[in-house]
């Protein structure tokens, strides 16, 4: 009996390593495009942003091209997490108060079934941002998506500028748009 509860936890074991490897794998061999990695502050060193084409809630492609040149803040979320309906009214007043000065945010939503979510729950739910359809392959490309709400702040330059994990208090989102549109000003 013994030698099968440890047969059974090497086996555990032994799998887990097997699916940890192979995630790593996944992150490193996206794409041609950078991988964001994390330091320990959750600060990403201006690294590349991966770019990106993503459908809109109609089914029309969308590239990340179209946000190089503004400060882009993509929210990985989904309808289904209670954070992210806490994280959304902060992210409509920060879309009002800065759209016109070149900030622009876009919701990438992982629900299992997409638009046939998302449009149900925009009914329910305010947003006056953009909503594109995220995939596993875009949440490996920065770097590994462990929670939601994800905050990933991008430069003009379309570099990463910070990653938040988890629900972020808006007052820390304001402050890393301020900072980058300071960084405009000293430029």
């Amino acid at each position: 009996m013994k030698k099968y509860k440890i047969n059974k936890i090497k086996y555990c074991l032994f799998l887990i390593t097997i699916f940890v490897l192979l995630q790593y794998n996944l992150s490193c061999n996206n794409s041609q495009d950078s991988v964001a990695v994390l330091e320990s502050s959750d600060r990403i060193s201006f690294i590349k942003a991966p770019t990106f084409v993503l459908e809109d809630l109609n089914g029309n492609k969308v590239s990340s091209k179209k946000y190089e040149g503004k400060i882009t803040i993509l929210s990985f979320w989904a309808t289904w997490c209670k954070y992210c309906l806490i994280e959304i009214p902060h992210l409509n007043e920060l879309y009002e108060k800065y759209k016109d000065k070149g900030v622009e945010i876009v919701g990438l939503s992982f629900d299992r079934r997409g638009a046939k979510d998302v449009i149900p729950f925009l009914k329910k739910v305010k947003i006056d941002y953009p909503i594109l359809i995220g995939n596993q392959n875009i949440g490996y490309r920065f770097g590994g998506i462990v929670g939601f709400p994800t905050t990933i702040v991008i430069d003009r330059d379309w570099k990463i500028y910070q990653k938040h994990a988890g629900l972020t208090d808006k007052k820390i989102l304001e402050n890393d748009i301020k900072q980058l549109l300071a960084n405009d000003s000293a430029r």
